[in-house]
């Protein structure tokens, strides 16, 4: 989630802006995320940054939203 936007984790579905993603490449697949987010608007020049094993990822559901200096790696590819 980039400033402005709205996002909320619940166990098992993430809502962005109103609108549950379709994430099929999240690791556990329908096994219920322990961290839970209320639904939080993202200030200015912040991001939310979640990991795609979300039951073994340390991230903006724990630290809250991060700067642009804080992201430091960039996808260059996927594998399935």
């Amino acid at each position: 989630a980039i400033s402005g936007d709205t996002i909320c984790v619940s166990a098992t579905a993430v809502t962005l802006n109103g609108s549950q993603l379709h994430e099929p490449y999240v690791a556990g697949g329908n096994e219920a995320s322990p961290i839970i987010v209320p639904c939080l608007n993202i200030g200015a020049d912040r991001y939310f940054v979640m990991g795609d094993n979300r039951l073994n990822s340390a991230d903006s559901r724990e630290s809250g939203p991060v700067t642009l200096e804080s992201i430091v790696g960039k996808v260059v590819g996927i594998f399935g």
